[in-house]
């Protein structure tokens, strides 16, 4: 479900589009760049594909398929700034 007021559903409604193209999805997990008003430079988002208010309502496969998603981002960002 999509709440109307939170930035993130907006952005999975189609409302608003993060720059650049997503990075990273799976059936839980979405990787974007983080967009305006919140636009940080060299940061990623990594962000439910539904609402969620906290990590306590996450189900069992979403919670699994965070920690395998923080840990490809992680790495992927490390290979990076190697350059």
């Amino acid at each position: 479900m999509l709440k109307e007021e939170c930035l993130a559903c907006s952005v999975l409604a189609g409302k608003l589009q993060a720059p650049g193209d997503t990075i990273y999805e799976d059936d839980y997990w979405i990787v974007e760049h983080s967009l305006s008003p919140v636009l940080v430079s060299n940061y990623l988002i990594i962000k439910l594909k539904r609402h969620c208010e906290h990590l306590a309502e996450l189900t069992p496969a979403g919670a699994t398929a965070l920690g395998e998603i923080v840990q490809k981002t992680c790495l992927a960002l490390s290979l990076c700034s190697l350059g």
